[in-house]
């Protein structure tokens, strides 16, 4: 609000400053006036000011006069592309006056004015997207006229590609993000979207770099760091992936992120247990992960699958070759499937509680928790729990009828 209450101050000022004078070129005294009335036939004034200028191609005070009367006109034109010419043609006067007079404090102000005002236009027109996905091509025409009158400043990109994806313009959107990050913007949200920019369209290399960078960055945002994992498993660089969780593990042994990254690795490469190290320390970190103790508890129920195809093997087996197989040989065939059934029990059982704890966390954060219940619901079965596995069922959506 001060900052406001400061730019009206300061624009009262210049208007009286303006209409006090007397003493110079007619035209443009002219066209000052002009700027107290309230209503202005701006192409005569425009005219005025442009024969002053070509009287005086070093009149600054022309151009910044010019500049003024475009801001004011550019207030009143509603069309985003009507509109945007004049801001063009505003910033393209004031710039001739710096020129003329570099670092006039009442263009500077007056720039920052025009700035503030795209700013609102734009987000006005943002939040009517919500109600009319059109304004969100409007929102995206009045960023850009914000970045003509601040080239140098990022936010104005940020916000333009922020409405070009919700306009459906995403492939406009990518360059407007690098275009802002080379500008200094590095907002975490900001490496996230781009990097899923760039997955969507195939250019896995640009996202996995931007990604990598954020990770540097931000070691504790989770987008980021499940972002580059996606990104690491979308392009098969499985390996490279191990490698760089590995070493973040080492490096950092207190980052629960990055145990849980290098776990979720571990995992889809079926080596359980170490997976399981990671998950727990990523637990022992941080009590209340729920994701941990959901692949943790994944973990466990891999390990019982796999003991699962294990059994269906040796069984195949003893059913062709029973006939040719000595008593001693059937028994013991026999034993070994049983032991592995202990096992695949004792795995399913094991999960019961990471992923109870896991549903549990879920449900009092206010979060679907369908997918755990029916990881529940496999592990309740196996595990001869009948009324638990009603339960999950019903959780999971699962009709038992």
């Amino acid at each position: 609000m001060r900052n406001l209450v400061m730019y009206c101050g300061l624009m009262v000022v210049g208007i009286l400053s303006l209409a006090a004078g007397c003493g110079g070129d007619p035209n443009v005294e002219g066209a000052k006036l002009a700027l107290t009335l309230d209503e202005v036939n701006y192409d005569e004034y425009y005219g005025k000011l442009d024969q002053a200028i070509a009287a005086d191609p070093a009149n600054a005070e022309a151009y910044e006069v010019k500049g003024k009367l475009l801001q004011r006109q550019a207030g009143e034109v509603k069309d985003p592309a009507q509109h945007t010419e004049i801001v063009k043609k505003m910033v393209e006067a004031y710039g001739k006056a710096l020129e003329i007079t570099p670092g006039s404090p009442s263009v500077i102000q007056q720039l920052r004015q025009a700035y503030v005002a795209e700013f609102q236009l734009g987000f006005q027109a943002f939040n009517r997207g919500r109600e009319n996905t059109e304004a969100y091509t409007e929102a995206v025409t009045f960023f850009q006229n914000t970045s003509v009158i601040q080239p140098d400043s990022a936010a104005p990109y940020v916000n333009a590609a922020y409405a070009m994806i919700n306009a459906g313009m995403s492939d406009q959107a990518i360059p407007t993000f690098e275009k802002a990050i080379s500008l200094g913007e590095s907002e975490a949200d900001t490496y996230v979207l781009l990097s899923n920019l760039y997955l969507q369209n195939q250019q896995t290399g640009e996202a996995i770099a931007l990604l990598e960078k954020g990770r540097d960055m931000y070691p504790d945002k989770p987008e980021l760091q499940s972002q580059l994992l996606n990104a690491y498993i979308s392009s098969g660089q499985m390996e490279r992936a191990r490698q760089v969780y590995k070493e973040a593990v080492e490096r950092e042994p207190d980052n629960k992120l990055y145990h849980y990254n290098y776990g979720t690795l571990l995992l889809e490469a079926e080596e359980y247990d170490a997976a399981e190290a990671e998950f727990r320390a990523a637990i022992r970190l941080d009590p209340e992960y729920g994701v941990a103790y959901y692949n943790l508890g994944a973990t466990f129920v891999n390990k019982a699958v796999s003991v699962n195809d294990e059994i269906s093997v040796k069984d195949d087996a003893l059913r062709q070759n029973r006939s040719t197989l000595s008593s001693s040989q059937v028994t013991q065939a026999e034993g070994e499937l049983e032991a592995l059934a202990e096992q695949r029990k004792s795995f399913f059982e094991q999960a019961i509680e990471p992923l109870e704890k896991a549903r549990d966390l879920q449900v009092a954060a206010g979060e679907e928790a369908a997918l755990t219940c029916n990881a529940l619901f496999t592990a309740y079965v196996q595990s001869g729990m009948q009324e638990k596995a009603e339960e999950a069922a019903a959780c999971a959506g699962i009709d038992l009828n």
